[in-house]
């Protein structure tokens, strides 16, 4: 909610009105709400529901009402909700009523979250056949995590070929970036595209600039969409080249990059061997006899020294993931390196490195090996392609 709202609740709260009165008003509230926001809040507040009562009955009763969840049968899992707020008393027995209401309006909200799916497909993804709009919504119906139907939009856009596919990727990354009119002059926008042409990493940069302008509720919206958004537009950028010209160009471009996209890893090197390593380079040889080099220069290092490197390159190695992971993927994946669980981490790394833009994933290509020393994890980061 919105200061204002919450200042609204409050004094309907001091003004003495009823649960259900304030109840209500906060089930208006949400309504308002985009309907992403809706999806992932009816998500985090069913767990809550469910963790609540689980917590107030019997494992019995929570195994029954877990199969008959699995079953669909929500009309037998009401009963038994009603029965386990029946047999309490006081004080639990008063939040445990208001928790049933609460919770009833959470699992019933379905239906005014679908008709605004509807709404909002009809508008904004109006591209899809009625068939792949269906398959989303029983997505949204089954809870699946928004970057799975993110994943799954841009499976159906990509699918799309010709004048028509154009038009559709066209119509999604106006739709994708229509927030920056909100914050940003005529001006900056018409110089965003023109960068966008020319430095796609300086163009994300620009774009999370501006993205900082909106404000925290509408930003945390945005930013949930961005990965999606980015394949979007920076996919598209080549398009429009003739398909020849631009494989010359790209190597020509890989090549000179190739010491560049390692450079601020090699800070610890001296001039003479910067030099050897520019030597390789120049002579066409294989990227892997530059990093073999590297390596060599490194074991040359006291233990000392070595120690301190890995130190400061680890969180450098991870700097690439911020462009494209949300807060909680972040999250999760300092826990599965904290549980060395790395079989979930490379698959999750390998999903985060399918978002970035090709310039990215070139230069995480060339990060990698380096990476994978440093961290000594090479199973982990290895890419599963």
């Amino acid at each position: 909610m919105t200061e204002d709202q919450k200042q609204l609740m409050n004094n309907m709260k001091a003004a003495g009105d009823s649960f259900d009165e304030i109840r209500q008003k906060g089930n208006e509230l949400f309504g308002e709400l985009d309907t992403g926001r809706q999806v992932v809040l009816k998500e985090e507040y069913k767990e809550k529901c469910k963790k609540y009562f689980e917590n107030i009955s019997s494992p019995e009763e929570v195994e029954k009402m877990r199969s008959l969840y699995d079953a669909g049968n929500d009309a037998e899992i009401r009963s038994m909700v009603k029965n386990v707020v029946e047999r309490m008393s006081g004080d639990d027995k008063q939040l445990a009523i208001k928790m049933e209401k609460l919770c009833t309006d959470v699992f019933d909200v379905k239906v005014r979250v679908h008709r605004d799916i509807d709404a909002s497909m009809n508008r904004r993804l109006s591209w899809m056949t009625d068939e792949q709009k269906e398959e989303v919504k029983k997505m949204h119906a089954d809870g699946k995590p928004q970057d799975e139907i993110r994943a799954k939009i841009f499976e159906f856009l990509s699918s799309l070929e010709g004048p028509a596919g154009l038009a559709a990727k066209e119509q999604a990354r106006k739709e994708c970036y229509k927030w920056m009119e909100d914050v940003a002059s005529a001006e900056e926008i018409a110089n965003l595209h023109k960068l966008h042409e020319t430095d796609h990493d300086a163009c994300k940069k620009k774009v999370r600039e501006l993205l900082g302008r909106l404000p925290a509720e509408k930003k945390e919206e945005v930013e949930k969409n961005l990965a999606f958004c980015e394949e979007v537009w920076y996919g598209e950028h080549t398009h429009h080249e003739h398909p020849h010209e631009h494989h010359h160009r790209h190597l020509a471009v890989r090549r000179r990059r190739h010491l560049h996209a390692i450079d601020r890893f090699l800070d610890w090197l001296n001039p003479e061997q910067k030099s050897q390593l520019e030597g390789i380079e120049n002579s066409e040889a294989h990227f892997d006899d530059v990093i073999a080099q590297v390596k060599k220069f490194y074991d040359m290092l006291p233990e000392e020294k070595k120690a301190e490197l890995k130190a400061n390159f680890k969180s450098r190695c991870t700097e690439w993931m911020k462009e494209v992971a949300t807060p909680e993927e972040l999250e999760d994946i300092v826990k599965l390196q904290q549980q060395e669980n790395h079989e979930d981490l490379k698959k999750k790394l390998a999903d985060l490195e399918s978002r970035l833009s090709e310039e990215q994933k070139h230069t995480v290509e060339h990060l990698r090996e380096m990476c994978s020393s440093i961290w000594e994890v090479q199973s982990t980061l290895q890419s599963t392609r």
